[in-house]
């Protein structure tokens, strides 16, 4: 795997969340990349490993490019005992960007690409182009939302876990790259 400012590691394509367990013997720490793209399966296979004893640390990004949730990376956000979100920087406000904008009119939830095609904005400006370009409907009690919102969320300790499960969340960001 590549990052976009070329830090790479080396690692196992696997075409399935079950394939994960084979490979794991021995280790100590699972990484897992793109996680949005996985069945939901990873799900169990991750709290298989977190109960077995192995570290797990997950990337993802938890939005599509509606802003809908992704994947089954907000179940993993769900039972992970530590979750961080990144966030990009919106180029046209400064402020924190959650959201990918797409900038073609291609519907398919997937489609790979980087700044060719999705560019980091915060809600505002996601919204008031989601909103000009006519990919969200917006109802009368959404006019002029432009505020966030943050929710709270209580440490609750899990002792059943000898490991924790870390889901690090990409939002509007432009993630990694496969190379080869």
């Amino acid at each position: 795997v590549v990052s976009h400012d070329e830090n790479e590691i080396m690692c196992t394509p696997v075409p399935a969340a079950a394939n994960i367990p084979i490979l794991a013997d021995g280790c100590d720490v699972i990484g897992i990349d793109e996680a949005q793209f996985f069945d939901d399966g990873i799900v169990n296979v991750c709290n298989q490993l977190a109960n077995n004893g192995i570290r797990v640390i997950i990337a993802g990004l938890d939005m599509d490019y509606l802003g809908n949730p992704f994947g089954p990376v907000p179940n993993l956000m769900a039972v992970a005992e530590y979750v961080t979100k990144v966030h990009a920087v919106c180029k046209k406000s400064g402020n924190i960007a959650n959201y990918s904008f797409r900038k073609n009119k291609n519907k398919n939830i997937v489609v790979i690409g980087e700044k060719d095609k999705y560019e980091p904005l915060s809600r505002s400006i996601y919204y008031n182009k989601m909103k000009k370009d006519k990919k969200l409907s917006i109802g009368p009690s959404n006019e002029g939302f432009t505020q966030g919102f943050d929710i709270e969320q209580e440490k609750v300790a899990n002792v059943n876990q000898s490991m924790p499960i870390t889901a690090k969340v990409k939002m509007g960001g432009s993630g990694t790259k496969l190379k080869g």
